[in-house]
């Protein structure tokens, strides 16, 4: 039963009210006729309503009252009163009174009016206990959430928007979103337009492009979600709520994840790769030991007392020349291997442009012992130009769907079994974009069934037995290719085989021609090398001969050397990984130390295989040579800083 109360001064009217809500099935609480009576009743009964006079006897009227009533008790007020007026109208409207009765009234319209001043007041409780439900569980939600009007000013914002926006939710409000959240691809840093804009113009949900990055104050982090048009009940849009998730700890893992799927692989290429080198370093260590016999042959041809035998010599010479290129040839190749072999196990920051055949000519040299095991190999390769993605993560792609095909083949005679590698060039789509390369990869392996090809690039699903897959090998294919702007699919008969097409955009020339290293003449520079092998220290010198050389044997060394008052150099060549002080330590040492040298360094790498070294060269415009350097290279970037100084 619900309770009202009668604030009233005439005590006969008061009584009539009373008796008739009675009639009507009502508890009433108490008949008062001031405001000071009215409160203290409230406060100890609690009325579900009360009915009260807008002009009472005291200091206060009915309608302050009725705002403390509102503000403190959370209790409905109908208003009473004989006469209406705009200005008293105006001033009870300001406390939202529940309804507003004229004396003299009916019983029936007190009925109306009672009924419907409870279910409203009802309503609106119920109303506001799901607003602070629903604002209780934003603000716990884990990801950011912040709200916009019509205007695109925010409106509400919850604690993780507060983390992340690093702005409390009351310093942001009303303010333009675009002038507190900053959206850019990370990849191109072109802007990402306002979704909650674009959610408002199109009336529907609004997902954030990849690679998106919020910048706000200081900060740059990863996000994804999405944003969605907030809509009346007549359907007509008044704002926007975006959704925004930290994916920094994501990211990181699925680069863990990419990073550790590709060790996996090439631990199942293990063979081919060991086959890879073992073949230069048989004619290496081979002719190395040719070369000895050669040049003890030199040596007694030449030798005083002996006579010339220019026949023999021209012979020996061209000998120690074809042994010597030999040599130099299995060295490069080993190499280059050793090259792939970083370049593949490198987390890559950028998306640059590639060439598909290196990529699958790497992926087939090393995959091909796993799969001529089951299968010969037919290449039908057409030429194709670059795509969008570096050699490292194609060949981490294409080595994927090989091993893949070569499991598929386990079963049967090999000389029945037969891995297709197929690449051409397709049309740009009719709905814009660059061209596309094909890579496709079949095989006449087991195939696979509809449940199977609906989650073949699912993370951790795999159809190989326990220990001989994570099943992270085509989900991080996925992921590389849709990254990179590309699609993969599939399509597979059980019993017949699979085929797996890689579309990628062929990469957009940026028309900029690099400027040669080499410029004019060379002219004699003084260098100083510095390395903690004492071995790479010898050939540098001889391979720097035309030039002023000095080397130190350690970082401390070269410190050492520079306080003897040596530090008047055109170039530092420096070792990025060394013992005890790294050629990193000696780049700050020299900074603080002799800061017009800091530029002139250039560092050779045998693999900067540790997140310092490879943050620290991103993070410096000095040159960095791989580990063998050529001997052109060495020269040309010598040359480059000889011709950029200011003496030159």
């Amino acid at each position: 039963m619900n309770s009202v109360m009668v604030v009233e001064d005439e005590r006969l009217v008061a009584r009539d009210i009373a008796d008739s809500l009675a009639r009507m099935g009502y508890d009433v609480t108490g008949t008062v006729a001031t405001a000071r009576e009215c409160l203290e009743s409230a406060r100890s009964r609690r009325p579900d309503l009360v009915l009260m006079d807008i002009h009472l006897a005291g200091d206060d009227d009915g309608i302050s009252t009725a705002q403390t009533l509102r503000d403190d008790y959370d209790i409905p007020v109908i208003f009473l009163s004989a006469y209406a007026d705009d200005k008293t109208v105006g001033r009870a409207k300001q406390v939202a009174p529940l309804g507003y009765l004229l004396k003299p009234f009916r019983k029936s319209e007190l009925k109306s009016a009672v009924e419907v001043a409870l279910f409203k007041h009802q309503m609106e409780r119920r109303l506001r206990e799901r607003e602070r439900w629903f604002a209780t569980t934003l603000r716990a939600i884990g990801d950011a959430v912040i709200a916009v009007d019509v205007e695109g000013r925010v409106s509400f914002a919850n604690r993780a928007a507060e983390a992340l926006l690093g702005r409390s939710a009351a310093s942001v409000a009303a303010q333009p979103l675009d002038s507190i959240v900053r959206l850019v691809n990370e990849k191109t840093r072109e802007p990402v337009p306002d979704p909650t804009r674009l959610a408002m113009e199109r009336g529907s949900v609004v997902t954030l492009p990849p690679h998106t990055a919020l910048i706000s104050a200081d900060r740059e982090v990863p996000v994804e979600d999405s944003a969605a048009p907030i809509v009346d009940e007549r359907g007509e849009r008044i704002g926007a709520v975006i959704v925004l998730r930290d994916v920094s700890v994501e990211r990181k893992a699925q680069e863990q994840f990419a990073l550790a799927d590709r060790l996996a692989s090439l631990g199942a290429v293990a063979a081919g790769v060991a086959h890879e080198i073992n073949n230069p370093l048989t004619y290496i260590v081979g002719n190395v030991g040719f070369l000895g016999e050669e040049l003890a042959r030199l040596h007694q041809l030449t030798s005083p007392g002996n006579a010339l035998d220019r026949a023999q010599l021209d012979d020996c010479m061209a000998q120690l020349d074809q042994l010597a290129s030999e040599i130099e040839e299995g060295a490069t190749r080993v190499a280059r291997i050793v090259a792939d072999l970083g370049c593949f196990g490198q987390q890559q920051t950028e998306i640059k442009s590639g060439n598909v055949r290196q990529a699958l000519d790497w992926a087939l040299r090393v995959s091909r012992t796993a799969v001529t095991e089951h299968a010969t190999i037919r290449l039908e390769l057409e030429p194709v130009p670059e795509v969008r993605g570096d050699e490292g993560r194609l060949g981490q792609v294409f080595l994927n769907l090989m091993l893949n095909a070569a499991h598929a083949m386990r079963q049967g005679d090999p000389a029945t079994h037969e891995l297709s590698v197929a690449t051409h060039l397709e049309p740009a789509p009719p709905e814009g974009g660059p061209p596309l390369v094909v890579v496709s990869v079949r095989d006449t392996g087991t195939g696979m069934t509809e449940d199977v090809l609906e989650r073949i690039f699912d993370p951790f699903f795999t159809t190989k037995p326990i220990g001989m897959g994570t099943g992270l090998g085509l989900s991080v294919c996925h992921g590389i290719v849709q990254e990179l702007g590309g699609s993969i699919g599939v399509t597979s008969v059980l019993g017949e085989g699979s085929l797996f097409e890689v579309r990628l955009p062929v990469a957009v020339p940026d028309g900029v021609e690099q400027e040669p290293l080499l410029r004019g003449p060379r002219s004699r520079g003084r260098v100083l090398v510095v390395d903690d092998d004492s071995r790479v220290l010898s050939v540098l010198s001889r391979l720097l001969d035309s030039h002023d050389v000095s080397v130190a044997q350690g970082a401390r060394a070269a410190l050492t050397w520079l306080e003897g008052g040596h530090s008047a150099l055109d170039v530092v060549i420096c070792d990025v990984l060394m013992p005890d002080m790294s050629g990193i330590d000696l780049y700050h040492e020299v900074a603080r130390r002799y800061p017009a040298l800091v530029s002139r360094i250039v560092f050779l790498s045998g693999g900067a295989n540790t997140e310092v070294a490879r943050e620290f060269l991103r993070s410096v415009d000095n040159l960095c040579l791989k580990k063998p350097p050529q001997r052109k290279e060495l020269l040309a970037a010598i040359d480059h800083l000889l011709a950029a100084s200011p003496e030159s």
